[in-house]
């Protein structure tokens, strides 16, 4: 079954990495279960004409609950980029 076919995208952005490859952020609505879910995933583009365009291996998918559990995960990322800023 394909993925269109479970899930609707309620939410989506985009950010370029580099060559061919971006980041999709989406939030997803399972249309059977009613449950939401954040799904970060690294795209590419087609390199050559008829080559290969979609999601690749790399990513996170992550049921959202409750907007307390959500608030300490956007903590949790926020302290881990301070801290890599302090690497840089």
């Amino acid at each position: 079954m394909a993925w269109q076919d479970n899930f609707n995208e309620l939410y989506k952005s985009e950010f370029p990495l580099q060559n061919n490859k971006y980041f999709k952020f989406a939030v997803e609505e399972h249309k059977k279960k009613g449950t939401l879910q954040m799904n970060i995933r690294i795209f590419q583009h087609a390199k050559t004409e008829g080559g290969y365009e979609g999601p690749t291996k790399n990513g996170v998918t992550l049921a959202v609950t409750n907007k307390e559990d959500l608030e300490k995960l956007q903590k949790a990322f926020n302290d881990y980029f301070d801290k890599v800023k302090e690497y840089m």
